[in-house]
């Protein structure tokens, strides 16, 4: 059963000049990790994802509790904590199905909510 979908496309440009703080605001240190490499693509990607699960949702949401990570093949990945792994949780949230992808200046992020029958 389908809880949730978001949608959301960034301009990549937007990251070129952000203020390290405001990075830190929205980022967590392993996200950052993900940025050595492609920076303001995968910033911006990593951010669309971000804005996909609160239009999934419905709400806004603390933007460190939710982690976009990869996995070892490359495939992107929600990793919930805090309030916002309660709030899945009661939701009856039991997969998240994220896809993302940069082209040119625009990063664009897909997201289903999932949960039981």
């Amino acid at each position: 059963m389908i809880i949730g979908i978001g949608v959301d496309i960034v301009r990549i440009s937007r990251f070129n000049n952000i203020e390290e703080g405001i990075v830190r605001r929205i980022f967590t240190d392993e996200e950052m990790k993900l940025f050595k490499v492609r920076r303001y693509e995968r910033m911006a990607v990593n951010f669309a994802a971000k804005e996909a699960l609160i239009k999934a949702l419905g709400m806004p949401i603390s933007w460190r509790e939710a982690e976009i990570l990869r996995d070892d093949k490359g495939r992107p990945y929600l990793k919930a904590s805090g309030k916002l792994k309660e709030h899945l949780t009661f939701r009856g949230v039991k997969n998240v199905h994220l896809a993302m992808s940069h082209e040119g200046d625009y990063a664009v992020a897909f997201l289903i909510l999932e949960g039981g029958s």
